[in-house]
């Protein structure tokens, strides 16, 4: 009898794929804060909570997988650079936003229903860069309406602004667009910049080179804007298994 259990160096994946054959009958190890979804004949079948399971698949010569879904906090981190010009002042803007935010998996056998069978390599990957992918374009354009509405990207790069920026991106439910049974627990932190488009990058700051929003002069003379990181929850549960540091809580 195979016995399977997710594998530790994919302890923190929101989903692990059992990668190699099972048989009729499987002995299925699941961790208190997973579930595993058995799918015999590429169909969603039991679900199985913590502890340990004997299963047996109803149709031995069909094929059998394995899904190992965490349904504890994971985080998604995003990158999202968009340009467009004021209508209004014909300026040209570059923005840049970067933070990440953590989502936990509300419904396990409906997201494994949406590609189970598909000859997918990198199952958590793809499930994480959809996350990241629906953040970005919603963020996109939030900020785009911000700055041009106010005709500068100074909108979305103050301080003062952040925190509004934050509320209504969570009210829109930035993870509509990925894939289904994902759902939003709190955004991590976000970082926001700006600049004319006329640089082939816009890099992030580093910490203290940021006062408040206000503009930085770069070595090059480049004027930019940023709001410095707000609300930069430490994400350390998503970690699974990390060593406490000597700074951290017991």
């Amino acid at each position: 009898m195979t016995v399977i259990a997710r594998d530790a160096v994919a302890s923190d994946h929101l989903v692990y794929s059992w990668p190699f054959p099972l048989g009729p009958d499987v002995e299925v190890t699941c961790a208190d804060d997973e579930q595993v979804i058995m799918c015999p004949a590429w169909l969603v079948g039991d679900r199985l909570g913590p502890g340990r399971h004997l299963w047996r698949t109803p149709d031995p010569s069909r094929p059998v997988a394995a899904f190992f879904v965490l349904t504890a906090p994971v985080e998604v981190s995003f990158d999202m650079t968009t340009m467009f010009i004021i209508p209004t002042t014909g300026q040209p803007i570059r923005l840049r936003a970067h933070g990440s935010l953590q989502v936990r998996c509300a419904d396990p056998g409906l997201l494994i229903a949406q590609f189970v069978g598909l000859p997918f390599d990198r199952v958590n990957e793809g499930v994480l860069r959809s996350v990241s992918r629906s953040v970005e374009r919603m963020l996109a354009r939030l900020l785009t309406r911000r700055v041009v509405m106010a005709s500068s990207p100074i909108a979305v790069t103050d301080s003062g602004m952040l925190s509004g920026i934050v509320e209504e991106l969570v009210a829109y439910n930035p993870t509509a667009g990925a894939v289904f049974g994902i759902e939003l627990i709190r955004m991590g932190h976000l970082l926001i910049v700006a600049d004319d488009g006329s640089s082939p990058y816009i890099a992030l700051p580093d910490s203290g080179e940021w006062a408040d929003g206000q503009p930085y002069i770069a070595a090059n003379g480049e004027i930019h804007h940023a709001v410095a990181p707000v609300a930069d929850v430490p994400l350390l549960e998503t970690a699974r298994g990390r060593a406490l540091s000597n700074g951290d809580p017991p």
